[in-house]
């Protein structure tokens, strides 16, 4: 697994902020630009775990906390974590809690998340390996595009300053925390 994520992090998509799951489907899609979900969804599919594109950040993590269809929590700690886990990124001086935060979707059919900016969920990364026990983390960035980082290095933005939780694929083998 860690050779999947680390070949996906050698792959040259451009970075693109409003292009999620429900705009990137294809190969041909991605090569228009990607952003940090897109990712996860691609580095997932590539571990075998199919997602539905409508789950966006916010959407996967509100799956661990409320139904566990997709994602089962993981604690925290960085010992527990596996190449696959998805880290949650975000502010750590929000209005409210991420477990407070009700989404608003649009009507349109896109079912677009149109208040996205109140949720202090900003940012999704999956664990490609532990590194002297910190999780080196595939994620996307606009200054870097894909890389494999330390948790720490993501967490120095103070967009994703807090990591909001973990979830682990229910779909991934050996799934048991």
């Amino acid at each position: 697994m860690i050779e999947v994520l680390n070949g996906l992090a050698a792959e040259d998509y451009p970075y693109d902020f409003w292009r999620g799951p429900t705009e990137v489907r294809t190969k041909a899609d991605a090569k228009q630009g990607i952003n940090c979900e897109v990712l996860a969804h691609m580095a997932l599919a590539r571990m075998g775990v199919q997602l539905p594109s409508a789950l966006h950040a916010n959407e996967m993590f509100f799956d661990i906390q409320r139904t566990g269809r997709y994602m089962a929590p993981v604690p925290s700690d960085a010992r527990l974590l596996r190449p696959g886990d998805v880290m949650f990124f975000g502010l750590d001086w929000p209005d409210r809690a991420a477990e407070q935060f009700m989404p608003r979707y649009s009507k349109d059919g896109r079912n677009d998340l149109m208040n996205w900016s109140d949720s202090p969920i900003r940012h999704v990364g999956v664990v490609a390996d532990t590194v002297d026990g910190s999780p080196a983390v595939l994620h996307t960035s606009t200054a870097n595009g894909i890389e494999v980082v330390p948790a720490d290095v993501i967490m120095s933005s103070e967009w994703h300053e807090k990591m909001w939780g973990v979830g682990r694929p229910v779909a991934l083998p050996g799934t048991e925390v």
